[in-house]
């Protein structure tokens, strides 16, 4: 009978621990924010004090923390979440830009550029998206636009349009053109020393001034956020063709999905004094590229 007595206490006492180590199992719900990794655990005794942060693209005044006791969770701070704003984007000569995407200039928010009458879009990207720290892409450019003013000779021998007399209230003749062929060329555009507009760039752009690029030209190009760019910034107008060899190399993303698996760490780790702590292996990023080690 005592035995019995002495094993019926001892079975109480560990359902009771066991009431005591998951009384707060179930993390409460706050409104676009999650508890980060770091303070995750699988039970969680009285006492204990989780901290939320804010959702991507969010910020808050101050942390929400939850802390442990023999009641459940009981907010100990509470901080709101809100969509974090931009800065207001960047005009652009001789064009505007409208929001296509949200109502205000907040996270997530895309805006479009648009080309003045008479001119016309030379970026391959004309959006931009307000990002966590930025807006993404570069500032498109607009050009003007210049009619065609090559003049065919037809099988009946006629020009298939008239010789201008007037530009912008100047007077124009025919010694204004080449004739190359059957075509009168205008001039302007007749010029072996001169480049058209710079060639795109694949994950960048490039930044001009001008619409009209004579040789010796040099113009300027930049890699999207992030992308680092491999060769000279810039190319340049050598009679009438673009030189130079830019490339924008792709960044790396690593995450610890991908990094669990190979039972590694990041190099680099803040600790609870703000201190850096150092070990393990450099790998290098090649174009979006980086072959992770692995530890057996």
């Amino acid at each position: 009978m005592k035995l019995m007595l002495i094993l019926l206490l001892l079975l109480w006492d560990n359902v009771d621990k066991l009431h005591f180590l998951i009384e707060c199992s179930q993390l409460p719900s706050v409104e676009r924010a999650f508890v980060p990794d770091e303070y995750k655990k699988v039970q969680y005794q009285t006492g204990d004090v989780i901290y939320f942060s804010c959702d991507p693209g969010y910020t808050t005044g101050f942390n929400t923390t939850y802390k442990c006791t023999e009641e459940g969770w009981r907010a100990a701070h509470y901080g709101q979440c809100v969509i974090k704003p931009c800065v207001l984007p960047d005009d652009i000569p001789n064009g505007y830009y409208e929001i296509i995407k949200g109502e205000d200039f907040v996270f997530g928010t895309t805006i479009q550029y648009v080309c003045n009458e008479g001119y016309q879009m030379v970026s391959k990207e004309d959006t931009r998206t307000c990002l966590i720290n930025d807006w993404s892409n570069h500032l498109p450019v607009c050009e003007r636009k210049y009619e065609d003013k090559t003049l065919v000779c037809g099988k009946d021998g006629k020009w298939n349009n008239p010789f201008p007399n007037c530009v912008n209230g100047s007077h124009v003749t025919k010694g204004d053109y080449v004739f190359m062929g059957s075509r009168y060329v205008a001039q302007s555009r007749f010029n072996p020393g001169s480049c058209g507009s710079p060639p795109p760039l694949v994950n960048g752009d490039f930044i001009a001034s001008t619409t009209q690029f004579e040789h010796n030209t040099r113009v300027d190009y930049q890699c999207q956020s992030k992308y680092v760019m491999q060769g000279e910034p810039y190319k340049t107008c050598l009679n009438g063709v673009w030189t130079g060899e830019i490339t924008c190399l792709k960044p790396c993303t690593i995450n610890p999905d991908l990094m669990i698996p190979n039972k590694i760490k990041f190099q680099y780790k803040k600790d609870n004094n703000n201190s850096r702590q150092q070990w393990g292996m450099r790998r290098k990023c090649v174009d979006g590229v980086m072959i992770l080690p692995r530890c057996v």
